[in-house]
């Protein structure tokens, strides 16, 4: 019935259904810009709001109904939950790459619009002021803003080729200008610059690989050289070893010559001896007869002395 009053009676039940407890709601409508007790317009609807906050009501986490009684005692039951306050939000991903679109996950138990971000990079200087968040979506009991509301003047929030690399800082505000959370997220070269300063990396140590190759092909042809000088020097000795051998050889055949001569030689120096004693043996029986001998010569000579003389005396006188 159009101007009809409304009964709003908040309760709650214990798991047998039983009402645990109950409180008189004083739920309030606009009309013609002033807040009045609610009334049902001509098609049996109204909209109004309750304050969660009023200082007579005390609800702790949990569930709850709302029993709507018009003036035909006519009712209905909407049921609410009372949940913790959620106000949570971070970066889509802990660190992004040059060329990719920065993004938060933010939720909260009402919307907070008119909340917004800012992003610092990292040398301190303001790099954006996302537009302010009043696109809210629903999400079961959360609030969320969607990633492509997200936006800076308009525009999603993209890493350029000139941003710099490092630590960025975020801070998140409400309405008020008073911080909600703050946080950072990482940013860094992109995959293709990466795979470029591979490349060239890889391209750098090839070069060096291939300037050691070289040097080491010209040392192996120096160690050939110097094998060559080896071989050639092995060679010469190998050649003076069998010169020794041969002059070791016929140094073998002297000594056994020079021992086979000095075998007869001791055999003749043998003989030698044996015949001096038989010499010496003979020598020793000859002697007193030779001592003789000459006594007797010695006398005839003297004998003949004596004899010219005389005869020389005779003719001088």
């Amino acid at each position: 019935i159009e101007g009809g009053s409304i009964e709003f009676e908040l309760y709650n039940v214990t798991a047998d259904g039983k009402v645990d407890e109950d409180w008189e709601m004083d739920v309030i409508q606009a009309i013609d810009g002033e807040d009045e007790t609610v009334v049902l317009d001509e098609d049996g609807n109204f909209t109004a709001w309750w304050d969660f906050n009023d200082e007579d009501i005390e609800l702790s986490v949990g569930s709850y109904l709302i029993n709507i009684t018009d003036s035909e005692d006519l009712f209905v039951q909407v049921e609410f939950n009372v949940i913790t306050k959620t106000s949570d939000i971070d970066t889509r991903k802990t660190a992004f790459k040059i060329g990719e679109t920065i993004a938060f996950n933010v939720e909260s138990s009402f919307a907070q619009d008119e909340s917004y971000i800012k992003v610092w990079e990292p040398s301190g200087a303001l790099y954006w002021r996302t537009d302010d968040f009043v696109d809210w979506v629903k999400v079961g009991t959360i609030q969320r803003i969607l990633y492509a509301d997200q936006v800076a003047g308009g525009n999603p929030m993209m890493l350029l080729d000139d941003a710099p690399l490092g630590t960025w800082t975020w801070t998140w505000y409400d309405e008020d200008a008073d911080e909600l959370d703050d946080g950072v997220f990482a940013v860094e070269a992109a995959a293709a610059d990466v795979v470029a300063g591979l490349v060239e990396d890889l391209t750098t140590d090839i070069d060096e690989l291939v300037d050691e190759i070289a040097a080491l092909a010209d040392d192996i042809v120096d160690y050939s050289s110097d094998f060559n000088s080896v071989k050639d020097n092995i060679a010469a000795v190998a050649d003076l070893a069998a010169d020794a051998v041969a002059a070791a050889e016929a140094a073998a055949d002297a000594v056994t010559s020079v021992a086979s001569v000095a075998g007869e030689a001791a055999a003749a120096a043998a003989d030698a001896a044996e015949a001096a004693n038989a010499a010496k043996d003979a020598a020793d029986g000859l002697t007193t007869l030779v001592y003789g001998a000459i006594g007797a010569s010695l006398v005839a000579a003297l004998a003949a002395i004596v004899s010219l003389m005389q005869i020389s005396k005779r003719i001088a006188g």
